[in-house]
């Protein structure tokens, strides 16, 4: 459950930064960094719903 936690809060920071650098990047990349964006919010979202289970799991709820 650890690990699980440790990837949620990373792939959030990593979605921080990059809207950060969406700031900075030229205009022709910036496609590329909406696609990256979206695909690090989606696995931020999977692993959120991978710990709920685990927490499931742990209290005996399933």
């Amino acid at each position: 459950m650890g690990w699980t936690i440790f990837t949620a809060i990373d792939l959030f920071i990593g979605a921080f930064l990059i809207d950060m650098m969406s700031t900075t990047v030229p205009p022709e990349k910036l496609p590329r960094l909406r696609k990256a964006r979206n695909i690090t919010l989606l696995l931020f979202g999977t692993s959120l719903v991978v710990l709920c289970v685990q927490l499931a799991r742990r209290h005996g709820w399933i």
